[in-house]
């Protein structure tokens, strides 16, 4: 009989030493995935942030263009030129403040044909000295925007890669491809 309580109490305490091994090998897999979660969430966020801090100097340089087309039209650029440029200040006063890369693209595609419109109108003054001024400042602007887009192209091809790598396949982070 003693010999069958001193199994029982083996058995009993093989039992508890299982369970407590159980629950520490759940508790550590839990504190491995928040880690895991934490880590990835901070690094897609840094990678979001600065993607999305290209697209606001994007935009901000398209925020600077309605002006120029305001002091161009100065000159005699007739009433297609004039249509054109309150047509892409509107497009430019309708914009969100932290607008799509597609709704930027489709800005910056106004401000060539605004600029082709403005360029036939103003044929005639394309020589004098102030309105070659506001070309190359236009110009300016038209190439800060291109690298920018290049920058963006980079940047949201590196979030997305990490967004489809391991381990961010495994958690929900929240965040959209780019």
């Amino acid at each position: 009989m003693a010999q069958n309580n001193n199994k029982d109490n083996r058995l009993e305490q093989s039992r508890r030493i299982t369970t407590v091994g159980c629950i520490g090998v759940i508790v550590l897999l839990v504190l491995i995935y928040v880690i895991g979660l934490a880590g990835v969430k901070s690094d897609l966020g840094a990678k979001h942030a600065r993607a999305t801090e290209i697209l606001a100097r994007m935009q901000s340089h398209l925020d600077r263009t309605p002006g120029i087309f305001d002091r161009m039209l100065v000159f005699d650029c007739g009433d297609d030129a004039v249509r054109a440029v309150e047509s892409y200040k509107q497009s430019v006063g309708t914009l969100k403040e932290k607008a799509s890369f597609e709704e930027l693209e489709s800005l910056y595609r106004q401000l060539e044909q605004t600029w082709t419109e403005v360029s036939a109108g103003c044929a005639g003054e394309m020589d004098k000295e102030i309105f070659i001024g506001l070309k190359t400042e236009l110009e300016g602007i038209q190439n800060r925007y291109n690298v920018e887009k290049g920058n963006f192209a980079k940047a949201a091809a590196i979030f997305n890669e990490t967004l489809n790598q391991f381990p961010a396949t495994i958690f929900n982070t929240g965040y959209k491809p780019l």
